[in-house]
């Protein structure tokens, strides 16, 4: 009896240690967070290159590749009056089979200050932003591609549009961007 019940514990645990194989592995885990720092960093220096780059292209389904590029831009432009105090990524969870490519969400927690002096309402406003991002890769290549999918109303949108397969079982990360008085 032991003995069958000590194999069947050998066996659930090998077969747990093999099914375990779409987890990331730390390197993969640091390499995808700093590679999401560069692409939120330059962004936040007003350099949209990499970003448009790193835009998984399954974004293009939900909004055209021009009024992306027109967004972006608008969003590079106003990033000047931004300045990142401390940007956070902390590692990414619930790593999702999408057939060819797998998903995950990034954690990110960002705080700063708005220095917008043509705009005396919210020069000076410090902030929190507490939100994800969503990595994309292919299971060939590996690289990474991201998305950042916006307020919490349009995550509600797009998360459904984008990926219909696994919104019903899927909970969205935290999305949340607080004022500090």
């Amino acid at each position: 009896m032991y003995k069958t019940l000590l194999q069947f514990s050998f066996l659930t645990l090998f077969l747990a240690s093999c099914s375990s194989t779409n987890e990331l592995t730390q390197q993969e885990i640091t390499a995808l967070k700093q590679e999401l720092r560069e692409v939120i960093t330059s962004f936040n220096k007003g350099d949209a290159k990499l970003t448009k780059q790193k835009t998984h292209p399954i974004m293009f389904t939900a909004i055209s590749k021009e009024n992306f590029m027109i967004s972006i831009n608008e969003g590079v432009k106003n990033a000047h009056y931004v300045e990142t105090l401390s940007l956070i990524i902390n590692n990414p969870f619930e790593l999702h089979d999408l057939g060819k490519e797998e998903m995950c969400f990034v954690p990110t927690y960002m705080t700063g200050v708005v220095n917008d002096p043509n705009d005396k309402s919210i020069d000076g406003l410090k902030f929190i932003d507490e939100s994800f991002r969503v990595a994309i890769r292919s299971k060939q290549d590996k690289k990474w591609f991201f998305l950042e999918l916006g307020t919490i109303e349009e995550q509600n949108k797009l998360f459904p549009f984008l990926f219909p397969s696994l919104a019903k079982d899927i909970k969205l990360p935290k999305n949340e961007f607080t004022v500090i008085e």
